[in-house]
C-alpha cells in the first residue's frame, strides 16, 4: 500500500521521532525549510501541506488543481514555495498568505525535479520533456 504519512526519524536509532497524518493519496515529495522549522509535503491529488515542526500542526493545505504534484522546493527565506506537477507548471505558493500566488510555464510534461539556489536568484527545474530549466 502506498504511504500517506511523513515521518521524521532518527538516525542514529532508526526510530520514527514524529509521523504527520493528513493526506489521502501518495505523498511524492517532502521538504525542509532551511531553517528546520516547517516541513511541506505534496501528493498524487495536487494537495500540498506545510506543517510546523515544532507544534506538530499542519499550517494550510493547498490544492493545487486536478493534477499530481511531484516536487516541492522552499525559497532560501521560506516565504515561498514551488510546486512542480503534472500538468507541466510550476505553481508558486506565498507561505504568509497560504495561497497560489503564480505559476511558471515552459515544460511539455509533468514536472519532476525542483531546486532553489543557494543565493534565492533562480529556480531549477526538470521534468519529463528531457529539459532542465532556470528560471530568474
Amino acid at each position: 500500500s502506498a504511504d500517506k504519512t511523513a515521518s521524521i526519524w532518527d538516525m542514529r536509532s532508526g526510530l520514527t521521532v514524529q509521523t504527520f497524518y493528513g493526506h489521502l493519496n501518495t505523498i511524492n515529495d517532502c521538504v525542509f525549510s532551511i531553517g528546520g522549522e516547517y516541513i511541506s509535503t505534496c501528493d498524487a491529488d495536487g494537495i500540498v501541506k506545510l506543517w510546523d515542526i515544532r507544534m506538530v500542526q499542519e499550517l494550510f493545505t493547498i490544492d493545487t488543481g486536478d493534477h499530481s504534484a511531484h516536487a516541492l522546493a522552499f525559497d532560501k527565506a521560506t516565504k515561498s514555495l514551488a510546486v512542480g506537477s503534472e500538468d507541466s507548471e510550476i505553481k508558486l505558493i506565498n507561505i504568509e498568505k497560504g495561497e497560489i500566488t503564480g505559476a511558471l510555464k515552459g515544460h511539455d510534461a509533468p514536472v519532476t525535479s525542483l531546486y532553489i539556489n543557494h543565493d534565492n536568484t533562480a529556480l531549477y527545474s526538470a521534468g519529463n520533456d528531457g529539459t532542465v530549466r532556470i528560471w530568474k
